[in-house]
C-alpha cells in the first residue's frame, strides 16, 4: 500500500515568503508544540487519495494523465493565513480564494479515482478549499484570542498536477514525487 495525494506546486519565492512570515509565529506561546511544514513540503492539496494498492498505481497514473490533459490551467489568488477547523483549530493554513478551475480539477480527480479508493459519502461530497498546510497544532488554539497579520502574496499559476507518496515518520511526513501531469496537454 502507498499513501498518496495529488497537489499543485507553489513557486519557491512563495515558500520563502511563507517561511519569512511564519518566523515571528514559531516562537509564539500559542504554537509551542506546533509541527511546522518545511518549505520543501509546501504544496496546494488537490485531493488526498489515502492508502492505495500498489498494483493499481500504473492504471491510476494513466487515468490521471488523461484527466490533467483535459483540464485548463488556472490561476489561484492568495487570500489569507488562517486557522482550519474554526472552533478549536488543529492546523494553520495559507488559504487561496475559491476557484472554479481548482474545484473542477478536484472533482474530476475524485470521479476517476473513486474506483480505487475507500471514500465515505461525506468525503465524496466535501468541497475542497485550496490551501497550503503551514503547521499542525498538537494543542488547539482558541481563534478568539489570536489572529494572523495580513500577508500579500502573488498568484499561483496552476499548470501541473503532481502525484506524491507520503510516508509518515517521527519527524513528520516525507513526500516523494511519483509523477507530474501538465494541465491541458494530452
Amino acid at each position: 500500500m502507498k499513501r498518496l495525494f495529488l497537489a499543485l506546486s507553489i513557486p519557491e519565492a512563495m515558500s520563502k515568503s511563507f517561511e519569512d512570515y511564519l518566523h515571528i509565529y514559531r516562537n509564539d506561546q500559542h504554537f509551542q508544540d506546533a509541527k511546522w511544514t518545511g518549505p520543501e513540503n509546501l504544496h496546494i492539496t488537490v485531493f488526498f487519495l489515502g492508502e492505495v494498492t500498489e498494483s493499481h498505481l500504473l492504471e491510476m497514473r494513466s487515468i490521471l494523465r488523461g484527466v490533467a490533459g483535459r483540464m485548463t490551467p488556472f490561476t489561484l489568488h492568495f487570500e489569507r493565513v488562517e486557522f482550519f477547523a474554526h472552533k478549536m483549530p488543529k492546523m494553520i493554513w495559507g488559504r487561496f480564494q475559491r476557484n472554479l478551475g481548482f474545484l473542477e480539477l478536484n472533482q474530476e480527480c475524485k470521479k476517476f479515482m473513486k474506483p480505487y479508493l475507500d471514500m465515505t459519502k461525506e468525503e465524496e461530497m466535501k468541497e475542497p478549499i485550496p490551501h497550503v498546510t503551514l503547521a499542525r497544532l498538537r494543542k488547539p488554539v482558541d481563534p478568539k484570542h489570536f489572529s494572523f497579520q495580513p500577508l500579500n502574496l502573488p498568484s499561483v499559476e496552476a499548470t501541473e498536477l503532481h502525484l506524491y507518496e507520503s510516508v509518515l515518520t517521527p519527524q513528520g511526513p516525507s513526500y516523494t514525487l511519483i509523477e507530474s501531469y501538465r494541465l491541458g496537454v494530452q
